[in-house]
This record gives structure tokens, sequence and C-alpha cells, in this order.
């Protein structure tokens, strides 16, 4: 018997060294991933995330701070996403 989970959706927030440019990206995932995320980044030193159909690899070099929010639905996660990229 498999076991379920509620679907849970986050946005990561990845702000570059040097520039501070914060990039986006919306994971469907809770914030409980956040600790499996730096553990393999720490390991392969690359922060690799799987958003949708897309994969993006970030170098731990490039990266100067991550922060994960969670929201209690699809919609609210969205809604956010299009707030910071306006």
């Amino acid at each position: 018997m498999s076991k379920t989970y509620e679907d849970k959706y986050s946005i990561v927030q990845v702000e570059m060294n040097g520039t501070g440019e914060v990039r986006s990206f919306g994971l469907t995932v809770g914030s409980g991933i956040m600790p499996y995320l730096m553990q393999q980044a720490g390991e392969s030193g690359t922060l690799t995330l799987l958003c949708g159909d897309k994969a993006y690899g970030i170098p731990m070099a490039n990266i100067a701070q991550v922060t994960i929010e969670e929201f209690k639905s699809r919609e609210a996660r969205d809604a956010a996403l299009g707030e910071l990229s306006a």
C-alpha cells in the first residue's frame, strides 16, 4: 500500500552573490524540503530545483542566500510569484 501526501506549494528565492539579484522558483513541495535541498547542494556544489518540466542548477558559489515560503494553495503561490515578478 503506497502512502499518499497532500499537495504543498512553495516559492524558493535564491539571492545571487555580488549582484544581489533574487530569482524566484515555484515548487510543488512543502518548506520541509529545505534541509534536503541544502544537504544535496552542499554535497554536489549545485542547488538543483525541479519546477514542473524544468530543472534549474545553480552553483553554490554563486548563491548568497536561499529562502523558502510555503503556501496553502497553488493559486496563492502563483499569485505571490506574479507579485514578485511585477
